[in-house]
């Protein structure tokens, strides 16, 4: 689920922060490696998201 989490924190932001969220809970439960991975995936998600909706915001005035 890690490598997952990266693949889509590139492709699709939302998707990669709720799967990297997910694989870091499953990672603390079992033990499993890849805690690095979906570190990546969340941290790269978050930055897209935050980069989108900067955007976005900044937008807004220019809509009035």
């Amino acid at each position: 689920m890690a490598v997952l989490a990266l693949v889509f924190g590139i492709v699709c932001a939302p998707v990669g922060a709720v799967l990297g969220l997910l694989a870091l809970a499953q990672i603390q439960k079992t033990g499993e490696r890849g805690r690095g991975l979906a570190l990546a995936g969340l941290a790269i998600a978050c930055l897209l998201l935050g980069t989108i909706s900067q955007g976005s915001l900044s937008y807004l005035p220019y809509l009035a």
